[in-house]
């Protein structure tokens, strides 16, 4: 007869898993997701499925974003497979956990019609405050969060300004 040929293939379970399935970051801290790997397998591809939120790099390493209300990611580290272990998942669920706001900074005077330029004096009382931040250009609140380039930063807690023409000024303490 002709020669039949039959290739065979067992692969193992790599056993990849993280040391705990769910863990907790207040917003703006770093953690490691601790994959454990008992066979050294490698390449390992991390994934977060909301980066704006909880990223991690190619080893693992975590970085929670500053976040406005609690949320969770699941963080994924993927095996393709090789000849000797077969692919595997494991995944992770980070709850990035968002930290009492900073007070709202106080205007004096807070806003009014004039006839000439105003000294106004922005001041805040949190001790977590480092910065100020002020804006007289952003065209609404939105884009002074966002567009850091809009504002005005000075460390401290108090800063005195001159308004000399009409505006609207945007402030918050970071």
């Amino acid at each position: 007869s002709a020669v039949a040929q039959a290739d065979y293939v067992i692969r193992q379970d790599p056993q990849i898993h993280f040391n705990k399935e769910a863990i907790s970051l207040i917003s703006g801290e770093d953690a490691y997701s601790d994959l454990i790997n008992p066979n050294k397998v490698s390449p390992i591809t991390y994934k977060s499925s909301a980066w704006n939120v909880c990223s991690v790099d190619k080893y693992g390493e975590l970085a929670s974003s500053y976040v406005k209300t609690t949320q969770t990611v699941t963080i994924t580290a993927s095996f393709a497979g090789d000849a000797t272990y077969k692919p595997a998942t494991a995944t992770m669920q980070v709850t990035v956990v968002a930290k009492e706001p900073l007070s709202t900074p106080v205007v004096t005077p807070l806003g009014g019609t004039y006839t000439e330029p105003v000294d106004v004096t922005i001041t805040t009382d949190d001790d977590r405050a480092v910065t100020i931040w002020y804006s007289t250009t952003a065209k609404d609140a939105e884009e002074f969060e966002d567009d850091y380039t809009k504002s005005v930063i000075t460390e401290g807690k108090s800063v005195t300004l001159t308004i000399d023409k009409s505006c609207t000024l945007y402030v918050m303490t970071r």
